[in-house]
């Protein structure tokens, strides 16, 4: 596996690059709901949908605003060679198909979850998928990594939607935080929120309900 490498010259660097992106690729930010307020005596674990290359990035601006905790994403090893500066950043990869990987994985996670200023991301799905797919690939795996650990479970929506301006704009939804005391203990669950909290979003879009503009 390859192991995260923060430094503090190349989030410097990164954060005016991804700014500037940002605004150029998309029109708007907008929150569905509230940000709920996390439990900062525990890591933060989040759970994303994974409809694009963009979605590390949507994270790590949402963490930069409201949770202001050390960044760290699960990647495959394979993509992490290819874009190493992500190790400078937070990005740590591993190799699926490779026994001794994963568990190298899970304990270098147990490492991580031991600091309470945390925050992980891992994709339940573990590719990217079409935001409308049904049903989504939900990987129980995940609960393999996140085995007899303490964390917030923080379940996150995105949607990437064109309304009336030439870039399309960027809406997120934040589930309510799960307390895990010892890791993902009812998978369903846990599936059951993640999905519900995607489906208020799209509701939210397709019915033009108010939301609240965040700014880049």
């Amino acid at each position: 596996m390859i192991k995260a490498d923060h430094k503090k010259y190349a989030r410097m660097i990164f954060d005016l690059y991804i700014n500037r992106l940002m605004k150029k690729n998309f029109s708007h930010f907008f929150l569905d709901g509230e940000i709920p307020k996390i439990d900062s005596s525990l890591p933060l674990v989040v759970t994303p949908n994974h409809i694009s290359w963009w979605d590390g990035f949507f994270i790590d601006f949402i963490n930069r605003k409201y949770f202001k905790r050390k960044f760290h994403v699960l990647m495959l090893e394979e993509q992490l060679k290819k874009y190493s500066f992500f190790k400078k950043l937070g990005a740590f990869g591993f190799n699926p198909n490779s026994a001794s990987g994963i568990i190298e994985v899970r304990n270098y996670i147990s490492e991580i979850l031991e600091d309470n200023n945390s925050l992980l991301i891992i994709y339940p799905q573990g590719i990217i998928e079409p935001f409308e797919k049904k049903p989504l690939s939900m990987k129980e795996g995940i609960k393999i990594f996140l085995n007899n650990k303490k964390f917030t479970l923080l379940p996150i929506a995105f949607k990437i939607q064109h309304l009336d301006e030439k870039n399309p704009a960027l809406f997120i939804r934040v589930a309510n935080p799960i307390i895990c005391n010892k890791g993902i203990e009812n998978f369903d669950n846990y599936s059951d929120s993640f999905m519900k909290n995607i489906d208020s979003l799209n509701e939210t879009i397709i019915n033009k309900s108010p939301v609240n503009p965040l700014y880049l």
